[in-house]
């Protein structure tokens, strides 16, 4: 992604879907929580498009 492009890809969050998370009609789903002693098992995870990872 071009530096040029981020901040109108900021603008466009904070205009669309961030509205939507600050009163609560967009909400994350968690599937579930995978230590980083099970990499494969996370692995798994993200190549199926079901993880948001927070370290």
């Amino acid at each position: 992604m071009a530096g040029s492009e981020q901040p109108g890809i900021v603008e466009a969050v904070r205009a669309n879907p961030w509205p939507m998370v600050a009163d609560g009609r967009l909400r994350a789903f968690v599937y579930g929580v995978v230590l980083m002693e099970s990499a494969e098992r996370s692995r798994q995870l993200l190549a199926d498009g079901r993880v948001m990872m927070t370290v």
